[in-house]
Order: structure tokens, then sequence, then C-alpha cells
């Protein structure tokens, strides 16, 4: 079993984020608290180009600009 100790984002070109890492306060995105182990798309942001991404302990945040 792994253990994680921070969350990785990661914007795609066609600006879909995916992350993963230690999701234990929800801050990775996906509506749960689970460690993720391998890049996933969170799919709360389909609709939208995300163009910039921040990380904090127990947090993330999302900035776009575009809604398609």
């Amino acid at each position: 079993m792994h253990q994680f100790f921070e969350q990785l984002l990661n914007i795609s070109g066609d600006g879909e984020v995916f992350t993963w890492g230690r999701g234990t306060h929800g801050q990775l995105g996906h509506g749960d608290v689970e460690n993720i182990p391998h890049p996933k798309l969170v799919k709360f942001f389909e609709n939208y180009m995300i163009t910039c991404v921040s990380a904090g302990w127990n947090h993330s945040g999302f900035a776009t600009g575009v809604q398609f």
C-alpha cells in the first residue's frame, strides 16, 4: 500500500485536469476522500478549459476563463 503525502495536479493541452495523490480531504476533486495512485480526470471540469491550478496541503484551486 502506498502512502501519499501530497497531491499532484496536471493540465492537459486541451485544458483537462488530472489529479492524483493524497485525497484524504477531498482535495483531488473526484467527490470522495480517497488516495489515487495514478492520474485521474476530474470530471467536474469536463465542460471547462482550465488555465491555472494551485495545490495546498488540504485543498486544490482551479481557474478558467472559458465555458464551452
